[in-house]
């Protein structure tokens, strides 16, 4: 390592402004919900993941072999009857569903969660119904 031999001073320039502003609300709305939402997924009627927002390990765990996507394929110990049933309920009823106190069981014990099903009022992201 070779250090130099007297500090030189360089006065600091400031950083070019930015040819594109970010959306401030847009960066806001990212934030807040990475640090406050729930963990949450969008599935189809079958169970088929689409797409997920925040940390799902807790809840949802790949299973070993072949890849698949399903909720239900890949819910913790304790939440395979909560999701299976609130979601046929959700189904059959067309409106939200929820299953208070589901408990999961994961490597830091087990956890009381509720669980919300609630049916996308477009089909837009899916390209059918989505919950």
């Amino acid at each position: 390592v070779i250090f130099p031999a007297a500090f030189v001073f360089t006065p600091a320039t400031a950083p070019a402004p930015a040819k594109t502003v970010e959306n401030i609300t847009a960066l806001a709305d990212k934030l807040i919900l990475q640090a406050y939402a729930p963990a949450t997924v969008l599935a189809n009627d079958n169970g088929d993941i689409i797409y997920i927002s925040g940390r799902t390990g807790k809840y949802l765990e790949p299973a070993a072999g072949k890849v698949n996507w399903n909720i239900f394929a890949m819910a913790r110990e304790g939440l395979y009857y909560p999701l299976t049933s609130g979601f046929r309920q959700a189904l059959k009823k067309n409106e939200e569903v929820t299953f208070p106190r589901a408990v999961v069981k994961n490597e830091g014990g087990s956890q009381l969660v509720d669980i919300a099903f609630n049916p996308s009022r477009s089909r837009r992201p899916c390209g059918e119904r989505c919950w």
